[in-house]
């Protein structure tokens, strides 16, 4: 499955592609194979109510995707399109009956309605609790289950030590998910309580003992927690020494840090300082999780090295996240194989499109203060990638206040006044979405927004900027977000 692409950029995408005759016939033996093994008539399928869409990306997990756009509202609607990556294509040059088994599993997403994503879900998480429903109904082929790997209900379900019965419902396998996910939730937030002091080590282990994991999936739980404990330890050691420096450097002008300020201080470094990071979410079915040394090496710190302060730009961090979407969308072009007869497209070969830079930019009172460096950081963007990109904005609080506009040469700042109150950001990110997709999404805010956040940035890249005083992390509606506190940040220099 994919995110939506709106109907009215499919023909700005068209690319007319030279190869096109023999990856037609290799498809089209696929869907005969297609046909006799799993009964799914997909040519005809595909002729007439989808879109091929051919592109070549080096990506792992770009592979064969289906979604539809915005403006079909049937679920065999004009809007339904199969995208297929050459590259994984080609890696199944001799294994047909892997082909014929990957259009077919696309297909039943149609078939049993799973394009249409439950606001709770993640993509990531329908993804997963989607493809183990299909690979219950169709059989894997040998050479799929080789070298793909593809996840089934029993091998998932087994990695938390739960049997899960075969050949079930979506809805049985996405409730098992959800509580299982649920319940990871609560001891990833009661192991981060452990670490900051807030529960006791008896606390933690009880709670990960009355879960109804397997006793491995324990082990690397309570594992977890001590490492987190340390990393929490070392934080405070750490910011110790800054607090130190900073001492040091006031004495050196007849200054003095009183104790009431330095706890203040300590506080507020402890508040801002960027998480050690830890692999516990993606290798928690591996034994042993991420050691604290490895985690401590991947934050760029190392046990026992020289700590040291610098100062970076967050413009610097900005510009390399615009310049890597930008330059990602140039890299790779998305092409058809050729006009199907449903586009009415003329012969002939048509560019695609310039990449997109859109910003929901948060008129709300926090965001007064950092306005102007956003915009000038937008302006400097915009002179060095305006040959080749283009930059959209809408401003919202409630309601959108202006926009869509396009950024222009004359362009100097957002225009809507500071309000006051809350902010509702998805009739922004819904009305900006109508102008997509982005390589680049932004969502200027303090955070601060109306529940539930249900609209999805249609981008690659999604960005978040928060005010450097005040702001609420939108990672438990975007997992995949960057975010960036729009200030110059202390950092740690080891070494």
């Amino acid at each position: 499955m994919n995110t939506k692409i709106k109907e009215e950029n499919l023909t700005t995408l068209i690319e007319l592609w030279e190869k096109g005759e023999r990856i037609v016939e290799e498809i089209y033996i696929a869907c005969e194979i297609c046909n006799k093994k799993y009964w799914i008539n997909a040519w005809d399928f595909l002729w007439n109510y989808a879109y091929l869409y051919i592109y070549e990306s080096y990506k792992p997990e770009a592979t064969l995707s289906i979604c539809y756009n915005d403006g079909s509202q049937m679920l065999y609607g004009k809007g339904i399109i199969l995208m297929i990556n050459k590259i994984f294509w080609d890696q199944w040059y001799d294994c047909e009956e892997a082909r014929a088994f990957f259009i077919a599993h696309e297909l039943m997403h149609v078939f049993l309605g799973h394009l249409n994503l439950p606001p709770y879900l993640s993509p990531t998480d329908l993804n997963i609790v989607a493809d183990m429903t299909i690979h219950e109904i169709l059989k894997i082929p040998e050479c799929v289950l080789k070298r793909a790997k593809p996840v089934t209900a029993e091998e998932f379900f087994a990695q938390f030590g739960i049997k899960a019965k075969k050949g079930e419902t979506f809805e049985y396998y996405l409730n098992l998910y959800m509580s299982i996910k649920k319940e990871f939730e609560n001891i990833i937030s009661s192991i981060e309580k452990y670490a900051k002091g807030e529960i006791s080590q008896k606390e933690i282990e009880r709670t990960i003992e009355n879960s109804r994991f397997s006793k491995k999936i324990k082990e690397v739980f309570k594992e977890h927690a001590e490492k987190r404990k340390e990393q929490e330890e070392l934080k405070d050691k750490i910011i110790d020494k800054i607090i130190d420096k900073i001492e040091n450097d006031l004495e050196k002008r007849g200054e003095k840090l009183d104790k009431e300020t330095r706890e203040r201080l300590k506080r507020k470094l402890k508040n801002k300082f960027e998480p050690i990071p830890s692999d516990i979410h993606e290798k928690l079915a591996k034994s042993g999780g991420a050691g604290l040394e490895e985690a401590l090496r991947k934050a760029g710190i190392h046990p026992g090295a020289t700590i040291s302060l610098i100062y970076y730009d967050w413009k610097e961090i900005f510009k390399n996240i615009i310049g890597y979407g930008i330059g990602h969308a140039e890299r790779i072009r998305y092409t058809w194989l050729r006009p199907w007869k449903k586009t009415g497209v003329p012969p002939g070969i048509i560019p695609a499109p310039p990449p997109k830079v859109g910003i929901v930019f948060d008129v709300s009172g926090s965001m007064t203060e950092v306005a102007d460096d956003i915009a000038a950081a937008l302006r400097e963007l915009f002179r060095q990638y305006q040959d080749m990109a283009e930059f959209w904005v809408v401003e919202c609080d409630v309601k959108v206040q202006k926009g869509p506009y396009q950024i222009t040469a004359g362009w100097t700042s957002f225009y809507t006044p500071a309000t006051e109150g809350g902010t509702e950001l998805n009739p922004g990110i819904r009305e900006l979405n109508r102008y997509g997709p982005f390589d680049v999404f932004i969502l200027a805010t303090d955070g601060d927004v109306f529940e539930p956040l249900i609209e999805r940035p249609i981008t690659n890249v999604l960005v978040a900027l928060y005010p450097p005083d005040y702001y609420v992390s939108l990672k438990k509606y975007y997992p995949d977000i960057y975010e960036i506190v729009v200030k110059t940040e202390m950092k740690i220099k080891v070494g």
